[in-house]
């Protein structure tokens, strides 16, 4: 269960990633292309095995860490 938890709250952030990309910086965007085909191909067939999904998570994690500093930033400044 906590390792179910942690993987949701790394998507999460990703997809925060997104949304912060898509507004500030959309250089950024092209790291939300293998996700976003990723999800569009092999979740429709319900296969969720690790072995698709490893290859996107080097471009989830770098949309991450850009959100944690977005939010880091934000919340230093006031």
């Amino acid at each position: 269960a906590f390792l179910w938890g942690a993987n949701m709250l790394g998507m999460l952030a990703g997809l925060i990633g997104v949304v912060f990309a898509f507004v500030r910086a959309r250089t950024l965007l092209w790291f939300a292309l293998p996700p976003l085909y990723t999800i569009a191909v092999f979740m429709p067939l319900h296969n969720v095995e690790q072995r698709y999904s490893y290859p996107m998570l080097p471009f989830v994690l770098i949309l991450s860490a850009y959100a944690v500093r977005t939010l880091w930033q934000r919340q230093r400044t006031g």
